[in-house]
């Protein structure tokens, strides 16, 4: 393995679990990201901010967008003045809360410098998907690349 610090962030502590003991993550904190008060909020903020790199899978569209602000501010000003490299790489499933993921995007840009995305065919939809978006057999699933902006 090559030699990283993860830290695995979820609200179910068996997913956590299980991570830490398939050696996938070094840390885990549990918590839900949208109750902003609590110490494990705070500590996320930190491991935000000491961050290299941030992966997000299909995890935003769970969160408030308020939240979501403060998290990727967190981990844009990483590395202080220095600001150190950083990127991150989130998805969004299309054609699901199109309106959430457009204001996503606009946080994300906020902050962070665009690199690049692409968007595949991830899984066809069901009956009551298509039935409720008619005209659309499969669910895309888009890929974004952001960095931190240099000082």
């Amino acid at each position: 393995r090559i030699p990283v610090n993860v830290t695995g962030i979820d609200i179910s502590m068996p997913a956590l679990d299980y991570g830490v003991g398939a050696g996938l993550y070094d840390e885990a904190i549990c918590t839900n990201l949208n109750e902003r008060g609590s110490a494990e909020f705070a500590q996320v903020e930190q491991v935000m901010g000491e961050a290299d790199i941030l992966l997000s899978t299909a995890a935003l569209v769970y969160l408030d967008l308020e939240t979501i602000e403060i998290i990727i501010e967190a981990f844009a000003n990483g590395g202080g003045s220095d600001k150190k490299e950083g990127y991150i790489l989130v998805n969004f499933l299309n054609p699901f809360a199109l309106e959430k993921a457009d204001d996503t995007k606009k946080i994300l840009l906020k902050y962070l410098e665009f690199v690049g995305s692409r968007a595949t065919r991830h899984r066809r939809m069901s009956e009551l998907e298509q039935r409720n978006y008619p005209g659309e057999e499969w669910s895309l699933l888009e890929l974004w690349v952001l960095k931190r902006r240099s000082a």
